[in-house]
């Protein structure tokens, strides 16, 4: 979000008194962020546009309730996704990305170390049936290790710190620490 200056500040950029600045405010004409803050360029393009139509005589109540409603709209919009990410129904892109970035980190790690899993029991098969079907189970392992694959929730760790926990790694872990 873009950083936001009080009335007294927007007044005497736009050369009027901070009840002009609420005054207009209330018409719709300078788009307020919260109570008594504003962001710089929408409150200076809405007095522009504003002194654009004042001069040029098209203003009309009309139009001033229409940008009212618009504005009140939009602002209700805008604290409607707050709240959803305030709730947790909405997570950022970049949250996704990340996500989805380490599943396929660990698809791959899991892909690439099933030869490894599987080799040492083919050598002693006998036939292709049986080959199959300790290659089947194997996929399924694998499969099955990706789809119980936990990662930590944003809340949870930092941005640099993402962990990925399978049933797996954590029973290597442990095996391998005895």
């Amino acid at each position: 979000m873009s950083q936001t200056y009080n009335t007294t500040t927007i007044a005497k950029l736009l050369k009027l008194s901070e009840r002009r600045v609420q005054q207009l405010t209330k018409e719709g004409i300078i788009p307020r962020v919260d109570r008594g803050k504003y962001e710089l360029v929408p409150a200076v393009q809405g007095y522009i546009d504003y002194l654009r139509l004042q001069m040029s005589g098209e203003i009309s109540a009309d139009d001033i309730i229409k940008n009212k409603n618009r504005l009140t709209l939009a602002t209700a919009e805008l604290r409607e996704i707050e709240k959803s990410k305030m709730e947790g129904d909405l997570i950022s892109t970049k949250e996704v990305k990340k996500t989805w970035l380490h599943y396929v980190n660990l698809i791959k790690t899991k892909l690439l170390s099933f030869p490894n899993k599987a080799a040492p029991q083919m050598v002693t098969v006998d036939n292709i049936n049986e080959a199959k079907l300790i290659l089947k189970e194997r996929i399924y392992e694998v499969l099955n290790e990706i789809a119980n694959a936990e990662i930590t929730s944003a809340e949870q760790r930092s941005d640099d710190d993402f962990e990925i926990k399978s049933e797996t790694d954590e029973a290597t872990t442990e095996t391998d620490g005895e």
